[in-house]
């Protein structure tokens, strides 16, 4: 790490410069402008003042190079959430040899994984030194209650302190009166017992489900009230569910109950998983405004890419994140 305060004014210029670069402001001006005024205030009038290191400043001068430091630093981070491929897309081999192949690609983990054989794959992941980020599972309700897989609890935990999400489907009567308290409760039960393990649980809207788009998903999930309870914004079910051009508008009304997104390469107008899913490097979609809405939203998640449906999975695998790295750099031009 670069030492800041062993330069004088040509040296901390050229450090506050260099971190601006990447925010298009004009080399150096800033700081320059004020070094100079401060040799000239310490300066007797008519003499020539040596050139003085940084702490021989003023204190107001090294608090303001300090925050201007601060500034340039926090206004040139990237914006690069974690990318995970979804269980649907390691469907090669056995753990080790999926977590070997992801790591190689270089993607951050796996996600939205399956119950069963959990504890195999969280044992493979993390010996690659790679994150499971995600389960999926689902819960049911009718007029007698809610249900969910058996596996369920035990799964949770396993998963203490790894601060997974638990993506949720949630299925049920939309014809009874009191199907929201219905879901709630069921809901309520999973938060509880994936709060005890240090998890989030993500409301996940899945075309034809009770809870099938962002705004229902919204719905209950404030309802529920729990802390630890938000929702996933997945791209093919927004895109089968809703209309495209509300997706702003959606992210924006999300984003305080928004843990996870996914995405996948799709055809904006698709009406088939086919056209709805397919390598991030296809599709009509544009996902660099997708990167861009999730951005300017303040998310801090993970992405998933979706996989389901999809062939030749390590060749695609390949080309999809060459398309997200692209899409990224796209994104900050």
């Amino acid at each position: 790490m670069m030492n800041y305060w062993n330069f004088g004014t040509d040296g901390v210029s050229e450090i506050i410069s260099e971190r601006f670069r990447g925010l298009h402001a004009p080399r150096g001006v800033l700081f320059r402008a004020l070094a100079e005024r401060e040799h000239h205030l310490q300066s007797p009038r008519g003499a020539r003042a040596p050139r003085r290191g940084f702490f021989r400043f003023s204190n107001f001068m090294r608090s303001l190079v300090c925050a201007c430091i601060a500034i340039a630093t926090l206004g040139a981070e990237e914006f690069a959430p974690p990318l995970f491929v979804f269980h649907n897309g390691a469907s090669f081999g056995n753990p080790q040899q999926q977590a070997a192949a992801l790591k190689e690609l270089g993607y951050d983990g796996i996600g939205s994984v399956k119950l069963p054989q959990l504890k195999e794959r969280l044992a493979a992941f993390e010996e690659a030194g790679l994150r499971l980020f995600s389960i999926y599972t689902n819960a049911t309700f009718n007029e007698n209650g809610g249900s969910y897989a058996k596996e369920l609890p035990e799964s949770i935990d396993l998963l203490n302190g790894y601060k997974a999400i638990v993506e949720l489907t949630l299925r049920g009567d939309s014809r009874l009166k009191n199907a929201d308290e219905l879901a709630v409760k069921v809901v309520r039960e999973i938060a509880d017992m994936a709060e005890r393990a240090g998890l989030r649980v993500a409301l996940y809207p899945h075309a034809g489900f009770y809870v099938a788009r962002v705004p229902e998903a919204l719905r209950i999930a404030k309802k529920v009230d729990r802390r630890n309870v938000g929702i996933m914004l997945n791209l093919c079910h927004f895109l089968k569910s809703e209309k495209p051009d509300d997706l702003e508008e959606t992210i924006e009304a999300a984003k305080p109950y928004l843990f996870q997104a996914s995405t996948c390469g799709a055809d904006t107008d698709g009406k088939s998983w086919k056209q709805l899913i397919q390598p991030l490097d296809s599709g009509t979609f544009d996902q660099v405004t997708l990167l861009r809405l999730l951005k300017d939203a303040g998310f801090e998640g993970a992405v998933g890419l979706q996989c389901y449906g999809i062939s030749d999975a390590p060749k695609t695998l390949g080309r999809s994140i060459a398309a997200w790295k692209k899409n990224l750099e796209a994104m900050r031009d």
